[in-house]
C-alpha cells in the first residue's frame, strides 16, 4: 500500500477517479472516505481540480480516497482552533466559533436564507436590520411600538 497525492478528475455518487501527475496515471473509480454512512450523515465528495490524498495498492488498481487537502492554491477557510468554518462554492459560509459561542450564516449576494419548521422559536432579543413582511396571523404579547405599550385582551 502506498500513500499518493493526486487532482480529483471527476466524481460519481461516493467515488471519484484521481490524476497522479507525477506518474502520468488516472485512477480506476475510488471510493471516498466517510465519517458515517448510516444515521447522521453528510456527502461532500472532492470535485474536480482537489488536490486528495489516497492510499492504493503498489499496482495502482485499488484504494481509497482519504481526503482533500489544502496548499498554498487552495487554503484552509478560517485558521483558529476553535472555530468551524464550511464555505460553499458560491460564497455562503457557515461559522461557529465556540469562544464567543457565535454561529454565523453568511448567505452569498441575492441568495435567500429559507429555515423550515412547523414552529420556531427564538429565545433571546431579536434584531432585524431591514424590511419584514409577515404572512399569516401575526400575535404580539407585551409589546411596544415606538414607545408606546400595547395591552391586549
Amino acid at each position: 500500500m502506498r500513500l499518493r497525492t493526486g487532482i480529483v478528475q471527476e466524481g460519481r455518487a461516493g467515488q471519484v477517479r484521481v490524476l497522479f501527475e507525477d506518474e502520468g496515471i488516472t485512477s480506476p473509480w475510488l471510493d471516498v472516505l466517510a465519517a458515517e454512512t448510516k444515521g447522521a450523515q453528510a456527502f461532500n465528495r472532492p470535485r474536480p481540480g482537489n488536490l486528495v490524498r489516497v492510499v492504493m495498492d503498489d499496482l495502482a488498481e485499488t484504494g481509497v480516497v482519504l481526503g482533500a487537502i489544502y496548499s498554498q492554491a487552495d487554503p484552509p477557510p478560517a485558521d483558529a482552533d476553535t472555530t468551524w468554518t464550511m464555505v460553499f462554492g458560491d460564497g455562503t459560509a457557515i461559522s461557529y466559533d465556540e469562544t464567543t459561542g457565535t454561529l454565523t450564516l453568511s448567505n452569498a449576494a441575492g441568495a435567500d436564507l429559507r429555515i423550515v419548521g412547523q414552529t420556531l422559536t427564538f429565545k433571546g432579543n431579536v434584531a432585524i436590520d431591514g424590511d419584514l413582511t409577515v404572512s399569516g396571523q401575526t400575535t404580539l404579547q407585551g409589546t411596544t411600538i415606538n414607545g408606546v405599550g400595547q395591552t391586549g385582551d
